[in-house]
């Protein structure tokens, strides 16, 4: 977890779980490497078998290699299914929201990457005189409507939210992984 965005995905996830005491929370670094990701998997399920959720930092980079290593250890299993282990990610890829699709995964965070273009309208803005302030805004239709800015020491910053995408979500025509 060197790095920023590991920490606050991490932090974050964390902060949530510190609300279930009951829950038992095992950490354990897969430096962006889907394959390490598997072995971890591998690893911690054998000595803690009643694992019963998977959290990773990227359903992008990770969820294709942890599904595999369930799949090889015969822990793959279908949502409601007995035995499913509880999967959630952050980045809502394409490979994260089949997932969804599929039944094999539960959750996963939707970076609103279609709409990223925004931060060249902004530049645009700044580069004609217009002062950006901070406050919120607003995109009719956009998932992560409304939005953030913060002025930092390197300008404004635009804080887009993230979408959770579940079954009930997942047709989502708004979502990155459905366009």
């Amino acid at each position: 977890m060197a790095t920023n965005v590991a920490q606050l995905r991490g932090a974050g996830f964390q902060d949530v779980l510190a609300a279930y005491p009951t829950i038992k929370l095992i950490t354990v670094i897969g430096d962006w490497d889907g394959a390490k990701g598997a072995a971890i998997v591998k690893e911690t399920l054998a000595t803690t078998p009643e694992l019963d959720g998977i959290y990773v930092h990227s359903d992008a980079v990770y969820f294709e290699a942890v599904m595999q290593a369930l799949d090889e250890l015969g822990r793959l299993k279908p949502r409601g299914a007995e035995g499913h282990i509880f999967l959630a990610g952050v980045d809502g890829s394409p490979l994260g929201v089949q997932a969804i699709k599929d039944g094999f995964a539960d959750q996963v965070s939707n970076q609103p990457i279609p709409d990223f273009g925004i931060v060249v309208e902004w530049i645009a803005r700044e580069l004609q005189g217009e002062v950006i302030t901070e406050g919120e805004v607003v995109k009719e239709g956009a998932l992560w409507s409304p939005a953030i800015v913060k002025l930092s020491p390197v300008g404004p910053q635009l804080f887009l939210s993230t979408t959770s995408v579940t079954v009930q979500n997942v047709d989502e025509p708004g979502l990155w992984a459905n366009q």
